[in-house]
């Protein structure tokens, strides 16, 4: 985006002679305020639009969930946007930026009216304009002779035929009356071309694949054995669009477990129970053939209702180096 541009114009302008001039800590301070000031102004207009803003409240308040559950839930999601903003802002400006939906994030497509005329939600809007690219379509990176392909994990499932002919025939359906439609169906209307668009994309990206290519797969919750199986059976080996080329699976979601025991694990995860074995919630395991490594991260979540917070659960940010095997 083009707040991205100005991001990476002014680290250039700014990390050389400052580095020259042996001043390269006042870098760090000028790019930190930066990220300290976009996570303010971010954090407002996410609180604005997360508190007052929306438009599920009504039935959130109609179900048997307390209150102040609803509340906080929101309050975290704020904190979370407030800290990514301030994350992306100090990254190197050359630095590539991909973002996978969590649980509080909500969907990237808002098929709702609301600040934009984006299909595209509000938050995931100005994540854009921070500089990120959202990962819902394959994208690739060339380092060297070699490329790198991130693939959201919904893309290997994804019938792009059968669903595509449900939005044609949806979007058929609004388009036939489109001069009576309300401000929610015309967000509909921009939705469905929105990701009509993606699945002729991705149908072009899926032939660009090369054996030699690196696949890595990324997914917000991890995979299962049995889950990679099913997805490997829905391509044959003629296809090189296939989880069987994978390289790495990137995962997330359980956050280390929340609350820890030093050297016992986790405490209890609701998917997986009580003291589940630490290699099915965080570092690196092998799924068959295939490595998958399952981030810490660097937040919480509020589904684990009884144990806010991070225990003896320091936040994590992962580097992984990839190289490839000599020939």
């Amino acid at each position: 985006g083009v707040f991205g541009g100005l991001m990476t114009v002014l680290g250039l302008s700014l990390c050389g002679p400052l580095a020259m001039a042996g001043m390269d800590w006042l870098y760090f301070v000028i790019v930190g305020l930066i990220g300290l000031l976009l996570g303010v102004v971010g954090g407002a207009f996410s609180a604005y639009t997360n508190l007052y803003k929306s438009k599920d409240n009504d039935q959130l308040l109609a179900l048997p969930i307390p209150p102040g559950d609803i509340i906080g839930s929101r309050i975290i999601s704020v904190f979370l946007i407030t800290g990514l903003f301030s994350l992306i802002a100090v990254l190197p400006p050359d630095t590539p930026k991909y973002l996978i939906p969590g649980d509080m994030d909500g969907p990237l497509i808002d098929t709702d009216a609301h600040g934009s005329l984006s299909p595209y939600a509000d938050w995931a809007v100005r994540v854009q304009e921070a500089g990120v690219t959202l990962l819902d379509r394959p994208v690739s990176e060339t380092r060297g002779k070699g490329t790198i392909r991130f693939v959201p994990e919904e893309i290997y499932m994804l019938d792009l035929d059968a669903t595509e002919n449900v939005y044609k025939k949806q979007l058929s359906a609004l388009n036939g009356r489109a001069g009576s439609l309300s401000a929610d169906e015309a967000a509909r209307v921009r939705a469905l071309e929105a990701e009509l668009e993606r699945i002729a994309e991705v149908r072009e990206i899926k032939k660009e694949f090369k054996p030699e290519d690196i696949q890595i797969v990324v997914s917000h919750t991890p995979l299962t054995e049995d889950y990679l199986k099913g997805m490997i059976s829905w391509t044959g080996k003629e296809s090189y669009f296939s989880v069987r080329y994978a390289s790495l699976i990137l995962a997330g979601h359980y956050n280390g477990g929340q609350w820890r025991i030093p050297w016992v694990g986790p405490v209890y995860i609701p998917e997986l129970g009580w003291f589940p074995k630490d290699s099915e919630v965080q570092g690196l395991t092998y799924l068959g053939d295939v490595p998958q490594y399952i981030s810490p991260g660097l937040g919480s979540d509020p589904h684990y209702e009884h144990q806010p917070g991070r225990v003896y659960n320091p936040p994590v940010i992962t580097k992984i180096i990839l190289t490839r095997k000599p020939q």
